[in-house]
């Protein structure tokens, strides 16, 4: 770190540049509504609407549709944070939470269609079908390892579960909000550690063993997902086969993401093995299913 202190210096610069730009206003809002209407009832809100398909089709229980739901919307690693929030209010099984935690890890939509669409492979078509492929790919994750017995599913009138949701005691609001705003920093300011340790580790693989471009882009999506991204984008290679990487690594999302997640999950009987398995399968179809779009439509 002394020898390469300036590289490390950019390095950390553009570790807090990357999360004050893209990770905070993105994810904070996302944390910090979804915190404060879950305690207003918004499981069972979005229960109501989707729980049937949630039973229907990956036999959970209908409270396993708003992890789901707001995990497609909010980005990584905040899928997780829900699965653990849902089993740690006993609305999951220790089984269940290890199957939705399979498939409840997203990119922030945002991200990729601006991001990756225009600003680094600056063509936005590119970018919906990625964050096409990796929803698909996600999907297909759920129904490869969903229980083969039927959830019974309960259905509910509306206005009784609105009358339910009233009838519950809540704290004041001003004491909701605090909370929530706390918990919602201490997950980004955890990110923000982890993503610059593994940056600075990078910077410093790189420079002391010289490698060369191509296991440059390695390393730096195997470490850290926005960083391999940047470089593939980079590369002389053709832009299905650029996507179709970027899904991989986006799917895969480096091991910077990898240690949030286990961060959050530790302490509960969720299983990081089952994260890690159903990620390398998601990466691997995904870069397949790029490739099968590319070739239909391009």
């Amino acid at each position: 770190m002394f020898i390469y202190s300036k590289d490390v210096s950019n390095t950390v610069t553009f570790s807090i540049s990357l999360w004050k730009d893209n990770l905070l206003p993105s994810l904070f809002p996302f944390l910090l509504i979804t915190q404060l209407l879950t305690e207003y009832g918004f499981i069972e809100i979005i229960s109501f609407f989707l729980g049937k398909y949630m039973s229907v089709f990956f036999n959970l229980p209908k409270e396993s549709s708003y992890a789901l739901i707001v995990s497609l919307f909010s980005g990584f690693p905040s899928g997780s944070k829900y699965v653990k929030d849902l089993l740690e209010h006993n609305l999951l099984t220790e089984k269940e939470a290890n199957h939705l935690i399979m498939f409840t890890h997203y990119s922030n939509p945002v991200f990729i269609t601006s991001t990756i669409g225009v600003f680094l492979l600056q063509n936005q078509k590119y970018g919906y079908i990625i964050l096409f492929s990796h929803i698909i790919s996600n999907m297909l994750v759920a129904l490869m390892f969903k229980e083969k017995s039927k959830k019974l599913y309960k259905s509910q009138k509306f206005n009784v579960i609105l009358k339910d949701i009233h009838n519950k005691k809540h704290k004041n609001f001003i004491s909701i909000l605090t909370n929530s705003i706390l918990e919602s920093f201490k997950l980004l300011v955890n990110m923000l550690g982890i993503i610059t340790f593994f940056l600075i580790i990078t910077t410093l693989i790189n420079n002391i063993l010289h490698l060369n471009v191509f296991f440059k882009v390695l390393i730096s999506s195997f470490f850290e997902m926005t960083q391999g991204v940047k470089s593939v984008s980079q590369l002389a290679l053709p832009i299905n086969i650029k996507s179709a990487i970027i899904g991989a690594i986006i799917s895969f999302s480096g091991l910077s993401v990898h240690f949030q997640v286990k961060s959050i999950i530790d302490g509960t009987t969720i299983k990081y093995k089952n994260f890690l398995l159903a990620r390398i399968i998601q990466s691997i179809l995904c870069f397949f299913i790029i490739l099968f779009i590319c070739s239909l439509i391009i």
